[in-house]
């Protein structure tokens, strides 16, 4: 799936003078490519994110997926983008704090169909969350629950892995773990990757670097 941004800008960001390859720019981002989206905190990485995951809309210009404008799409349309196109790990998680670990990822992946909880335990094993996924979200680490969120990104089929953030409070082995198990699942998807951070990494071989 093409995603396209054509003269896109942010409400909040319409009178500001900006230095920026997304907002206010024609920009595209190729199936299967492996994008590092690049900025400071607090200028507009997340909104970024939110804008093509379809749960904010608040911009001028438009975004496209493939040749349908966001903004067209109906309810069921956007239902179907998310459980078959889309994954994301959000910043702030977005966990349910009174449910297990497990029980965060099964939600999608009974929405899915895509895994099995046998599937969703061998995968958080090779994370080394095999003992966590059983406690309740509210109970957990920050780094166990970014471990939890991205698990729940893997255990739907996906065209667009979206990361915001999501190695931030991974120390050095969690973190290879994770890298890990994420370039093998997008490649066996032959998935892309958009990930956003605060400074240049390694951590996927992209192929492409924006400053947001």
């Amino acid at each position: 799936m093409l995603l396209s941004l054509n003269n896109c800008m942010p409400d909040a960001l319409k009178d500001s003078e900006i230095e920026s390859d997304v907002w206010g720019r024609e920009l595209s981002f190729r199936p299967g490519e492996c994008v590092q989206l690049l900025a400071p905190s607090a200028k507009g990485k997340t909104t970024l994110i939110s804008y093509l995951y379809g749960i904010r809309f608040d911009y001028s210009g438009s975004i496209r997926l493939d040749d349908s404008d966001q903004k067209a799409l109906k309810p069921d349309k956007w239902a179907l983008v998310r459980r078959e196109k889309m994954a994301v790990v959000f910043q702030d998680l977005r966990l349910f704090d009174d449910l297990s670990g497990l029980d965060n990822i099964m939600i999608k992946a009974r929405l899915t169909n895509y895994c099995q909880k046998e599937d969703v335990t061998a995968l958080g094993g090779r994370l080394g969350m095999k003992s966590a996924l059983d406690k309740h979200v509210r109970t957990l680490s920050w780094g166990e629950k970014q471990r939890v969120a991205i698990l729940r990104a893997l255990v739907q089929p996906f065209d667009w892995l979206l990361l915001d953030e999501p190695f931030s409070h991974l120390d050095a082995d969690n973190r290879e773990r994770a890298i890990e198990l994420i370039a093998g699942e997008v490649k066996k998807r032959k998935a892309g990757i958009l990930l956003t951070c605060l400074d240049e990494n390694r951590y996927f071989r992209y192929g492409m670097k924006v400053k947001v």
